[in-house]
């Protein structure tokens, strides 16, 4: 389970096809996970740090204003993973 504070959160698929929630404390991971031959990658920036409940919580308005329905299972499994409580 990610731990810490946390800047970005976000999503990438990874080369195996599997799309997964990221968790960053700067810009350039989206550059390693590129690099790494993620696709499909997609990452905002919080305010400030934040744990990562509060960080799930962002993304979670974030797939559910920008309606990504296609993000919707990925991201709250992940938010049921690290103990997000709906």
């Amino acid at each position: 389970m990610a731990k810490g504070l946390f800047q970005f959160i976000g999503v990438s698929r990874h080369p195996n096809g599997e799309v997964a929630v990221r968790y960053a404390n700067d810009a350039g991971r989206v550059r390693v996970l590129a690099r790494n031959g993620h696709t499909d990658i997609e990452f905002i920036e919080l305010e400030r740090a934040e744990h990562v409940e509060e960080a799930m919580s962002a993304l979670m308005d974030f797939v559910e204003d920008n309606e990504r329905i296609d993000l919707l299972d990925v991201v709250f499994n992940e938010a049921e993973r690290v103990g997000f409580t709906f």
